[in-house]
């Protein structure tokens, strides 16, 4: 049996001894009742058993959870529970926090612009992204990589259509099926696939992780969020300090 499929049976029989009523929904275990530690009465879990630790994938997962109507209850090895619960873990789904400013997560997605093409950046280094929320009211996102910056938007909300001209650089296929980079004064570099773009300095700008983008609904349920650990037979439950709502 699969490492993963092994945890899940463990994790079954753990809440089905715990008096926890289990069935399937959309093919996803949902357990109901019983007594679950940091567990609301009167609240369902949806049983998930996430791949890795990554933001986005548990972002995805607490997300779909909470929008179902159930607390998530996620699954996961000793190896990757750290991972897991520093993710979820106050400021929560974010890599830092403060009165001024967020930190987010970049994450393995692109961001399209209005001609169809996608941002991407010539610079090395970790990609950040902070939003600043200053007194005087003009919030601004900015993309740093190492001490650049590459980028400032008006916000996070500027991600959901971006204007393409704060983005130095994009990238499309052409009708030959080569990536094109382009400035604002055209073409500059036509490569036979991405890793070739990357050899010539150029690579796709990572979008950051906006929590209110992914979990939209029910934010409640996601922060009650629960972890699993299983380790051999051993069943750890417990919930996480997501921090204030």
């Amino acid at each position: 049996m699969h490492p993963s499929k092994r945890r899940l049976a463990a994790v079954e029989t753990a809440l089905t001894n715990r008096g926890v009523s289990l069935s399937k929904e959309d093919g996803r275990l949902v357990g109901t009742g019983g007594t679950v530690p940091g567990l609301d009465e009167g609240t369902s879990v949806a049983v998930m058993s996430p791949r890795d630790g990554t933001p986005l994938t548990i972002g995805s997962y607490v997300a779909t959870a909470a929008s179902d109507g159930h607390v998530p209850l996620l699954v996961t090895s000793p190896e990757t529970a750290d991972e897991i619960r520093a993710v979820l873990s106050a400021p929560f789904l974010l890599a830092d926090a403060d009165e001024a400013s967020r930190t987010f997560y970049a994450i393995a997605d692109r961001i399209q612009l209005p001609d169809g093409a996608y941002a991407c950046i010539a610079a090395d280094g970790p990609i950040e992204w902070v939003e600043q929320y200053p007194d005087n009211g003009d919030t601004t996102l900015r993309c740093t990589v190492g001490d650049r910056t590459v980028v400032v938007l008006d916000g996070v909300e500027a991600l959901r259509c971006p204007d393409g001209a704060p983005f130095p650089y994009r990238y499309r296929r052409n009708d030959a099926k080569r990536f094109e980079v382009l400035d604002d004064g055209g073409v500059i570099g036509r490569f036979g696939s991405v890793r070739e773009m990357q050899a010539a300095g150029y690579r796709p700008l990572s979008v950051p992780f906006v929590p209110e983008h992914h979990v939209r609904t029910n934010e409640a349920l996601a922060r009650d969020v629960l972890l699993a650990v299983v380790d051999g037979e051993h069943v750890e439950l417990s919930s996480v300090d997501t921090g204030s709502r």
